[in-house]
């Protein structure tokens, strides 16, 4: 009997109702040829903090520096806490104890796969595992055409292992500095670290920090207006050529101090003509923009929308699985793969577009490229967006729509002219913009013309007004979300699939706020990053630490690399916790906590304040369910 593992119950319908079962029994659906489908519910089982940290009389210990670092020799798991969920997880043991083999076909990466993983071991099975492995929407036909060419489960072994290291990183990472912290705290707060929240927070605090410190400066600009015939035009005094070759423009060409652009507006406002003494026009391109990954959606919804990553994300999902609209969303791929050329021909067709499907075949690998993949091809629309969607909705889907369509259509096409005017001796800068093809930018608001009067050199040209433009150089814009995940893309902070927890984490905590699309620092927030000198913040560490956890699977180091990885992480806390150790008490000049009998600290990796005047780990306890008889280490089994 085989046994179809979902990751959610409207995928598992999904699955069953094209394998052609559409009654829901108990937790699962039967199939006609005996088979079944059933599903969690994310994740269902979670590490046993109790296995794993001090005891002391059956209880949880209270956190001393002597417990630390927490080295646990094997990691124990245990079902979650939660009545409903136990019992879907009955209804997949009891399923499983009577299959010799079971189909994955929880979300087609890491996370998906240690889904799957902590289940069957939880469960015991030792049967034959395959893999439903797809970037698809599970349509009926993508569903029955998938479980044609399942993949055997051995060859996701190593993905199993990335997201074991990963999870089990975040644990001895955030059980261990998060208490370290916390009995270093003055108030006896718990200031919660993170693996990849801590570094993250560091990009918005040093922002912060640049901000406050930023000292502007006054300078000014000189204007021109001039007119020949009936047409007028403005220039910008240059002070000097901006570098062709940098990133320097006309701005910061043509800066003045306040003082020398009133002796400059004085001097020219008798001169009554100027004279046309360069012009030069050139022809210039923009090719359309890369498709569309996961965090580089959230940007843009971000930007355009205001949307939180988290939204952005929740919107996406629903895209995915309800309306079959889109592919798999949690990808960091911009590309596609050469293969999928008959996937984006179909694509075009199904949302109205197939006079371009011919192009497809043209177009090389600024859109199918299989080096720039790792396991999934970019977003993409799959079918067109069905009657009674949400606005957001609308929003999100037309981001992706826009970037799979443009990439297929010609480039955006326009001639660009410089005017340099000369006035007094002092030479005035002029552009016009005349779109020549809009191209992809049809799909847009379309590019504003600028349009100069047309001129010839050596024209004379009548001076109308010169005049100054105060201005102050600017600090550094507040980050944004958009600009946040730009930043963890870059250094490689997370996955797609977690960065938007990972913002709402650092905002839950207190350690950051919202303001309208702006990411802002808390006093606490900028007191932990301050005052905590280590590796801990550090992106850059923290991203070597995401590329050895690609490698892991992309490697297929499996089991190797996953205790390799791990071993470097217990080095790197036990340092932290001496460092953290050896500091004077954290918070001392912020507000004491809100009084509260008992909390987590989130994801169970904290701990808890106990009456006593110490911090305990709250929450679980030996009982007669016996949670170390169910409880299982960390291995697969075969």
């Amino acid at each position: 009997m085989r046994v179809i593992l979902a990751e959610k119950p409207s995928v598992a319908k999904d699955i069953a109702k094209a394998l052609g079962s559409v009654k829901s029994q108990q937790g699962y659906y039967m199939l006609p040829n005996g088979d079944y489908v059933t599903y969690a519910v994310g994740h269902l089982i979670q590490s046993d903090d109790n296995a794993l940290t001090p005891q002391e009389n059956g209880r949880p210990k209270l956190w001393n520096f002597d417990d630390l670092p927490i080295f646990p020799p094997n990691f124990q798991y245990r079902p979650v806490f939660d009545k409903n969920l136990a019992a879907q997880l009955n209804v997949i043991k009891r399923l499983l104890s009577s299959a010799d083999e079971v189909v994955i076909a929880t979300d087609a990466g890491r996370e998906g796969e240690l889904i799957a993983r902590h289940i069957l071991n939880y469960a015991n099975y030792g049967g034959a595992i395959k893999r439903l492995w797809t970037s698809k929407a599970l349509t009926p036909d993508v569903v029955r055409d998938e479980m044609k060419k399942l993949r055997d489960g051995m060859e996701f072994d190593s993905l199993y292992y990335a997201g074991l290291a990963r999870d089990q990183a975040d644990w001895l990472v955030g059980i261990n500095l998060t208490r370290a912290a916390t009995l270093r705290s003055y108030h006896r707060d718990v200031w919660k670290i993170g693996r990849v929240q801590t570094p993250t927070l560091k990009l918005i605090v040093d922002r912060d920090i640049e901000r406050e410190n930023f000292k502007s400066v006054p300078y000014a600009l000189v204007k021109a207006s001039f007119q020949k015939g009936n047409t007028a035009y403005e220039g910008m005094l240059l002070t000097r050529m901006p570098a062709r070759d940098t990133r320097d423009d006309d701005d910061t060409a043509s800066r003045l101090t306040r003082e020398k652009a009133e002796e400059i507006v004085k001097k020219l406002a008798g001169v009554p003509t100027g004279t046309v003494v360069v012009i030069e026009q050139e022809e210039k391109r923009r090719m359309p923009d890369l498709l569309h990954s996961l965090t580089s959606l959230q940007r843009e919804a971000n930007t355009e929308y205001g949307l939180s990553a988290q939204a952005t994300l929740n919107i996406v999902q629903r895209l995915y699985e309800e309306k079959k609209a889109v592919s798999y969303p949690r990808t960091d791929a911009r590309h596609m793969s050469p293969s999928n050329k008959q996937l984006a021909q179909d694509s075009l067709r199904k949302i109205g577009y197939e006079h371009l499907t011919p192009v497809v075949n043209k177009v090389g690998k600024r859109v199918f490229d299989d080096a720039k993949l790792t396991d999934h091809h970019a977003l993409i629309p799959l079918a067109p967006l069905p009657a009674g969607c949400s606005t957001e909705e609308v929003d999100v889907y037309n981001l992706i729509f826009r970037k799979f369509v443009g990439a297929f259509m010609p480039d955006y096409r326009y001639s660009q002219t410089s005017v340099l005017t000369d006035l007094g001796g002092y030479k005035f800068l002029s552009k016009g913009v005349k779109v020549l093809q809009p191209g992809w930018m049809e799909l847009y608001k379309g590019p504003a013309e600028q349009m100069l009067p047309p001129l010839v050199k050596g024209d004379k040209v009548s001076n109308k007004k010169v005049w100054k433009v105060d201005m102050k150089t600017k600090p550094p814009q507040v980050h944004t979300e958009a600009s946040i995940l730009r930043l963890m893309e870059r250094f490689g902070l997370g996955t797609p699939a977690t960065r938007a927890a990972i913002l709402e984490k650092i905002k839950s905590t207190g350690y950051a706020d919202r303001q309208n699309k702006a990411l802002v620092s808390t006093p606490k927030g900028r007191e932990l990053i301050t005052r905590l000198k280590s590796g801990i913040t550090s992106p850059e560490m923290t991203a070597e630490w995401e590329k050895k956890l690609g490698e892991i699977y992309s490697g297929k180091k499996g089991q190797a690399g996953y205790r390799g990885f791990l071993d470097e992480i217990r080095l790197f806390v036990s340092g932290e916790v001496a460092q953290i150790k050896s500091m004077s008490a954290i918070g001392q000049q912020l507000p004491p906590p809100a009084p509260r009998k008992s909390f987590s600290p989130g994801g169970g990796k904290g701990g808890g304040y106990s009456k006593g005047g110490g911090f305990r780990k709250g929450g679980y306890s030996k009982s007669k369910s016996g949670y170390s008889k169910s409880g299982y280490s960390s291995y697969p089994k075969r």
